[in-house]
């Protein structure tokens, strides 16, 4: 029983980095395109107009 367990934690943290290095290369082949979608909670900083400039809060 103890050569059962023995074995047993032996394979786990193998397989967890087999895991963890299957994940990277699937992450590094996909193609970054820069597609992703934030949704509504996306703030776009070159359309936002709320911005005040020096000049303008002089004034």
């Amino acid at each position: 029983m103890s050569q059962f367990l023995y074995v047993l934690f032996a394979i786990i943290p193998l397989a967890v980095i087999l895991l963890i290095i299957y994940v990277i290369i699937q992450t590094l082949r996909k193609k970054n395109k820069g597609d992703i979608d934030y949704g509504n909670s996306s703030l776009n900083i070159l359309d936002n107009d709320t911005t005040v400039d020096d000049e303008q809060e002089e004034k």
